[in-house]
């Protein structure tokens, strides 16, 4: 009897032609066996739920017989074996959690951190300048008398720019900072006061409209201003009909002739606005008045050095030609690329570290070859056993290379997700010392070094082990002694020697990263002459339309300083021009009293400071000998000055200088009295000596010093912690005027820490740095002493048997690590001899190999070597001589 026709044709039509018939005749078979056993109806439905199931089974069947016939193909047998042996290798990493997620950690560390540190060197100090040609940009600093470089005085502008033999264009700038003035609240901002040749010389044209011209640039000109992109979408919404606005400036509305493409920032992000220089050229201000900042564009033949030696002639010769000024050999031109003059003091920090991310890097490196030649021990035996049962060689390397490639590369794309994120993140970190750091991105070339690193790293150490084994006949490795042992002794001396040198580079950073921290302890505990703690600052602006004229902002701010004195918890108030340790102060020349100075040259120099009554008090900053200024030192009364002791000590040495006077060098200006000597501070930061310094009253400024500040810094001593006082303070300076512009609310240990934050940058860090080596090394050090004693188990069982305590056990154990760690330790000294001259720059009130750092850092190493081996070493002591001795 024969199945149901329309059950036999589906079957036709489900089935693959390969498998029909074969499947067909077992299904008819048990249909004929199935009708006499268990009658026709049931017989029935069997078949068709047989024909329903056998679409899947056929197709199975047919997979199987495809894929067998595939792998005779050599091409697809090899891929399917390297996939087969990718998911052994991802299992058998996965088998053992602790040693991958220690050697992918590691690999991504190493790969991230070098990335993201490079990053920043290279956006900081290699990338080209966003100039034309910026190569052939310079700048020049002028020298008179002294070893302090400053700008140069208009007169020396001018003859630098009648160089066209040298320049092909020079331009000067200096700064200004404006009012804002058409905002609900109005705030300064920073303006670059710039001659016409500043655009040309940089080679950047503006996006919209145009740069002002030479006779734009002339003394009496109209005011226009060039505004920067960023001015332009934040203030005027990116609209294009801005060519038609102004921009209000000091209550003085302002055309606007331009804006400047995105990313130009000239001489820095924070100037937001271009306005002409408009000097006087046929009259230009006294060559003593170094006020200048000057940029040139070299000829294109001229090259720096030969530009060096023109203007050192070119000064020369003003000596000769202008005795008045400069006395012999007292005016020098300093000529440095603009490049130079960006990177300024951080080039140093940034070049240590990435010098020690490098350490770093290679600490990885070694670090991942150590775990990878222990796994490798581990696996001996089960190669051996492999190749036992007949695994060809290449087979039994290829599943040892293909697990060391998992591996790489998991570190490898864990280390680029880390490198964008500390890309992202160290901008944000860095402090405003560290120029150009808002356009940093990753480099390419770096991550794909380091990537080739790590891969090249975890192939090669991932196939020694794979290597020798497969090259050693099974049974040395499956029977103790002989051969293997010596074998093993070779690995061993290898394994041992990472370590020493994973110790050596650890050494090296932690040393340099205590270093550090020493200086970084010194400069905190250095006398700056002034108290910083419970002082609170603020910056105040009066608007020019409410204070019109010098006698109004001196009443102004006397108002303030009385009014924020009477406050609640304020125990003293003053304002000063230059606040002590953000640098920017004026240097001028004075003439004594009694004393010929025929030239400006000839004369004395000194930083020139102005305060109210209050300050010296309010800041700290004690009074030696003699007064205070008291608001008796009105602007008529008889002009006043008080001077540093350095001052003091350098102009009148053995002598008393209070009641003696001296005046700016310049013709009708009046001669002030001294009244005081006031403590030296170290106004331009901790790690610089105190310059010598004279102070004025800020109501006699104007008619004693050329001119009155318009922005001062409030300074008030509170008998609490000052940023509780911060808005009564602020709300208070309102009340008197709510036209004020208030910046910079911070305390004076803001300000410290802001004049320090190149060098916390750079100590965070390679402190950081320090602490991931440390514990790699720790790492290394527990992998060779754990797998000695795993390999010693049978000689330390052989021992205890015989008799060995516990404590010799652990003294032997212990006496390895320290011996590993001795080496790795005289090596790191070694090293870091090498590597001294680089922290020279960096570190203050210690040396570079300061002997009590080194020993701690010795101390630190023995204890970390002690404590990474305590571990095996208490295992060893707790081997079973019976178990130790049973064969395996």
């Amino acid at each position: 009897m024969s199945p149901p026709a329309l059950a036999q044709w589906l079957l036709t039509m489900l089935v693959p032609p390969g498998f029909r018939d074969a499947l067909g005749g077992d299904l008819a078979e048990r249909y004929a066996r199935d009708v006499p056993e268990h009658g026709r109806l049931r017989a029935v439905m069997r078949y068709w739920w047989e024909v329903v199931r056998a679409r899947p089974i056929a197709l199975r069947r047919s997979a199987r017989l495809v894929r067998s016939t595939e792998e005779t193909v050599p091409g697809r047998r090899r891929v399917i074996g390297l996939w087969d042996d990718l998911r052994s290798g991802v299992r058998r990493l996965a088998s053992a959690p602790v040693h991958s997620a220690l050697a992918v950690l590691t690999l991504a560390f190493g790969v991230g951190a070098t990335t993201a540190i490079w990053s920043v060197v290279d956006g900081v100090l290699l990338r080209p300048l966003p100039f034309a040609t910026p190569d052939r940009l310079v700048v020049m600093q002028a020298s008179t008398k002294s070893d302090a470089w400053y700008g140069s005085s208009e007169p020396e502008y001018l003859d630098l720019g009648s160089r066209s033999d040298v320049f092909a264009a020079v331009a000067a700038y200096t700064w200004a900072e404006p009012v804002l003035g058409d905002t609900l609240e109005p705030r300064r901002i920073t303006v670059l006061t710039a001659s016409a040749e500043l655009f040309p010389v940089l080679g950047v044209a503006p996006v919209l409209g145009r740069t002002y011209t030479a006779e734009e640039d002339r003394r009496g000109a109209d005011a226009v201003v060039v505004i920067s992109w960023a001015l332009w979408q934040q203030h005027f919404g990116g609209s294009s009909a801005v060519l038609q606005q102004s921009l209000r400036l000091n209550d003085l509305a302002v055309p606007i002739i331009g804006v400047m493409p995105r990313g130009f920032a000239f001489p820095g992000p924070a100037v937001q606005a271009w306005i002409p220089l408009r000097l006087d050229r046929a009259n230009p201000w006294a060559r003593n008045n170094h006020y200048l900042e000057t940029i040139g564009r070299l000829q294109r033949d001229m090259t720096l050095e030969r530009a060096r030696s023109q203007l050192a002639s070119l000064a020369a010769r003003s000596e000769i030609t202008y005795p008045e000024f400069y006395a012999d050999g007292g005016y020098r031109v300093r000529v440095r690329t603009l490049r130079e003059q960006v990177v300024g003091d951080v080039r140093g920090a940034l070049l240590v570290l990435l010098g020690a991310v490098g350490l770093l890097l290679t600490i990885a490196c070694v670090n991942v070859a150590n775990l990878l030649l222990a796994r490798g021990e581990v696996r001996r035996r089960e190669i051996a056993v492999r190749a036992a049962l007949g695994a060809r060689s290449g087979r039994l390397i290829r599943l040892v290379l293909v697990e060391s490639t998992a591996l790489a590369v998991a570190g490898g794309v864990l280390g680029v997700g880390l490198a964008w994120t500390g890309v992202q993140q160290l901008p944000k970190l860095a402090p405003a010392s560290v120029p150009r750091v808002e356009g940093v991105a990753i480099d390419a070339t770096v991550l794909g070094f380091s990537l080739l690193l790590v891969l090249l790293t975890g192939l090669a150490f991932g196939l020694l082990p794979a290597l020798t084994a497969a090259r050693t006949p099974p049974s040395d490795v499956l029977e103790e002694g002989g051969a293997g042992r010596v074998a093993g002794s070779r690995r061993s001396l290898l394994r041992r020697g990472l370590v020493a040198v994973q110790l050596a580079l650890a050494v090296a950073l932690v040393l340099g990263a205590g270093v550090l921290i020493r200086s970084f302890a010194n400069l905190y505990n250095v006398d700056a002459g002034i108290l910083t703690s419970r002082v609170l600052t603020l910056r105040l602006s009066p608007s020019p339309a409410q204070h019109t004229d010098n006698p109004d902002v001196v009443r102004f701010h006397d108002d303030v300083r009385q009014h924020i004195a009477a406050l609640p918890g304020v125990v003293g108030a003053g304002l000063v021009s230059n606040l002590p340790l953000t640098g920017g102060m004026n240097g001028w020349s004075f003439q004594i009293e009694g004393r010929i100075a025929a030239t400006v040259g000839d004369a004395p120099a000194a930083d020139i400071n102005q305060v109210t009554p209050g300050y010296f008090e309010a800041m700290g900053q004690p009074i030696i000998r003699g007064r205070a200024f008291t608001a008796a030192d009105r602007a008529d009364a008889p002009p006043v000055v008080i001077i540093s002791e350095s001052l003091a000590t350098k102009y009148w040495p053995g002598e008393d200088p209070i009641g003696r006077r001296f005046r700016v060098f310049a013709e009708d200006w009046p001669f002030m009295e001294i009244v005081g000597i006031v403590r030296d501070v170290r106004h331009y930061g901790v790690d610089r000596d105190a310059y010598p310094a004279w102070y004025v009253p800020h109501a006699q400024a104007y008619q004693t010093a050329y001119t009155s500040f318009r922005p001062m810094t409030l300074v008030v001593r509170t008998a609490a912690q000052p940023s509780a006082l911060a808005g009564t303070v602020r709300n208070a300076v309102r009340a008197l005027d709510p036209t004020v512009t208030i910046e910079n609310v911070r305390t004076m240990q803001d300000v410290l820490n802001a004049s320090l934050g190149t060098r916390r940058f750079t100590l965070t860090l390679i402190a950081a740095f320090a602490i991931v080596a440390l514990f790699l090394a720790c790492v290394g050090v527990y992998g060779v002493v754990a797998w000695s004693v795993a390999t010693r188990r049978r000689e330390i069982g052989v021992r205890m048997a015989l008799g060995a305590r516990a404590a010799s056990v652990l003294r032997s154990v212990l006496g390895e690590a320290l011996v590993l760690t001795s080496a790795g330790l005289l090596g790191g000294l070694l090293l870091s001899m090498v590597l001294s001259a680089a922290l020279e720059g960096l570190v203050f009130g210690v040396r570079p190999m300061d002997p009590l750092t080194c020993i701690a850092v010795a101390v630190l190493l023995a204890m970390t070597a002690v404590l990474a081996a305590l571990g095996p070493a208490l295992r060893a002591t707790r081997v079973d001589p019976l178990a130790a001795l049973r064969p395996d």
